[in-house]
């Protein structure tokens, strides 16, 4: 995803992009209700009517077969620095633990029963395709 940012921010520099961290379970609902326009989210077993997915291939591209994902609070960011500092456990994707400055401060935790896999992509609204620069970040993703 950092990489289609900063394509699209190349390519359209006036454009104000604004980024919203949170529970991932709640981007279809924002996508639904028009909160966002476009989330970075979990594929649902049953893709609401109306809105359009796009499966995005770079787990495999970095070899995660089973990514580690759970959430109770907004964001991700805080939560390896909570673990850290002793405050309990968390299933966290490998890319939010790497990234973390605190990445060195956690141990790793092998499952017996990993998590079930699921299909991570970016989702908008359908209708909203028709948006110019929807339309392009959208397009970009390829």
């Amino acid at each position: 995803m950092p990489q289609v940012l900063a394509k699209f921010r190349t390519r359209y520099p006036k454009v104000e992009i604004q980024l919203t961290t949170g529970d991932p379970a709640s981007a279809v609902q924002f996508i639904q209700s028009e909160q966002v326009d476009l989330a970075l989210a979990g594929k649902p077993n049953n893709l609401p009517t109306g809105l359009e997915f796009y499966k995005i291939d770079w787990l495999r591209s970095k070899h995660i077969k089973h990514p580690k994902i759970y959430a109770t609070v907004a964001g991700h960011e805080g939560i390896v620095p909570m673990v850290a500092l002793g405050f309990g456990l968390a299933m966290l994707p490998d890319a939010v633990i790497d990234n973390s400055p605190m990445a060195k401060e956690v141990s790793r935790l092998n499952l017996d029963n990993p998590v079930e896999a699921f299909d991570l992509g970016v989702c908008v609204q359908k209708r909203n395709l028709a948006n110019p620069l929807i339309r392009a970040f959208w397009e970009m993703l390829d």
